[in-house]
């Protein structure tokens, strides 16, 4: 948050966004929390604040780079990040945007579980595809970060033998206890409360790109509830949204 004190732009859009989400949704600042909390686990699992929080912080970062004259030609956003891309774009307005922000922390919180956590994984994909994946049942591709570089969901007892024989083979990894299993089978709990929305957008002043499906928004598409729930649901393509690009 080196940012919040030394540029007065990005700490002006940090605290109108943060006395907007206080004032509406939380009775409390997550900029006071981000500012005070020492608890990395904390930070990890709780999705109204990492929600808020990159929200406040990349709408800020949009602001301040604006404020200095440099206006993106196209955005793109991973995982909740969409959210401020679409905000960015023109896509959403801020109330809205808002709404989404408290609405997909909520749910990606009633998912929080203790059976299963996720991996990332540094090596070629067709590696592990061929000695590897037909050793599991519950391991489910959440993103794909690049050709040597990809993120699985699964149940405890199949990450953690997975873990083992990657040690043993040398290849690294790196285990993230989230709290929950993003995109992947987990978050179909969330698809019926997703699709009962009623979502309003507008088309973008911004090109914008999702990498929950590698499409663009425009007239023949739009944002909505569907999208939102691909957004939670889908993995991430972000090496295949760089290349679209």
């Amino acid at each position: 948050l080196s940012l919040y004190f030394k540029e007065k732009e990005f700490r002006k859009t940090m605290d109108f966004l943060d006395e907007k989400m206080k004032n509406k949704y939380f009775g409390f600042s997550m900029l006071e929390k981000a500012l005070k909390k020492n608890d990395s686990n904390y930070i990890e699992t709780d999705q109204f604040f990492t929600h808020t929080m990159l929200f406040m912080f990349q709408v800020s970062l949009f602001s301040l780079y604006k404020k200095k004259g440099i206006v993106p030609s196209m955005v793109m956003g991973i995982s909740c990040g969409e959210i401020s891309s679409l905000y960015i774009s023109g896509v959403l307005d801020l109330d809205t945007a808002c709404d989404i922000v408290f609405l997909r922390a909520k749910l990606l919180n009633d998912t929080l579980d203790k059976e299963g956590k996720m991996i990332g994984i540094f090596c070629n994909k067709n590696i592990y595809d061929n000695k590897y994946s037909n050793l599991y049942n519950t391991l489910e591709q959440s993103l794909y970060i690049s050709p040597n570089a990809f993120v699985l969901s699964g149940k405890n007892d199949e990450i953690i033998d997975l873990e083992n024989r990657l040690k043993q083979d040398g290849i690294k990894y790196s285990s993230m206890s989230l709290g929950t299993r993003f995109h992947c089978s987990v978050q179909d709990a969330t698809k019926n409360d997703v699709l009962s929305l009623d979502i309003k957008s507008n088309l973008p002043t911004i090109p914008v790109l999702s990498c929950a499906n590698l499409k663009y928004f425009n007239e023949n598409y739009k944002y909505d509830q569907n999208h939102l729930y691909e957004n939670i649901r889908n993995p991430c393509h972000i090496q295949q949204s760089y290349e679209k690009i």
